[in-house]
């Protein structure tokens, strides 16, 4: 009883979710962070596969359970809305009445996806910005050195059309005037 108080207490302070489990599944100890993760208050006494509804983290809990070895697993939890989250489930050890414990420990990984996302995108688009001018100055290059090369008209052409971009390019990074 001592040790499960010490967990409730220590479980209060943490901003992640957190679960202790009985070895049948039961919810013994939930954090207001898992609360607020769940939408709802009363976890405890439930079911954590009724609780959650992620089987992935129901099943590595059964694994835990089984080998006492910790495990992560990644899923999606749906609700009003959708997370992407890890699981780290590790076995606590027999209390002094012997029962297993489970700890369940949930990180909300939502945000970290979509700044990766995007990263992504930026890198994406910043990619295609550069690509689109260097493909047209290449074009303008072979063709200054090949068919344009004796033709002075069409060198003057291409260097004004080249001149006109670049003049652009530069007028569109240029800081706006105050």
């Amino acid at each position: 009883i001592e040790s499960l108080l010490l967990a409730r207490g220590v479980a209060q302070s943490l901003p992640e979710p957190l679960f202790i489990l009985d070895d049948s599944g039961v919810v013994k100890i939930a954090n207001p962070a898992a609360e607020e993760f769940l939408g709802g208050a009363e976890l405890e006494g439930r079911h954590f596969a009724a609780a959650l509804r992620a089987p992935a983290v129901f099943e590595a809990v059964e694994n835990v359970n089984r080998t006492k070895v910790p495990q992560t697993v990644e899923f999606t939890s749906s609700g009003a809305v959708e997370r992407s989250c890890r699981a780290f489930i590790a076995p606590l050890g027999a209390d002094r009445e012997g029962d297993a414990r489970t700890l369940v420990f949930i990180r909300d990984l939502t945000t970290e996806r979509r700044l990766e996302q995007m990263r992504a995108d930026f890198i994406a688009s910043a990619s295609h910005e550069l690509r689109t001018p260097l493909a047209s100055l290449i074009g303008f290059i072979e063709t200054l050195r090949g068919p344009a090369r004796a033709d002075e008209e069409a060198q003057e052409k291409i260097h004004s059309i080249m001149q006109n971009q670049a003049d652009l390019g530069r007028l569109s990074s240029a800081p706006a005037p105050s």
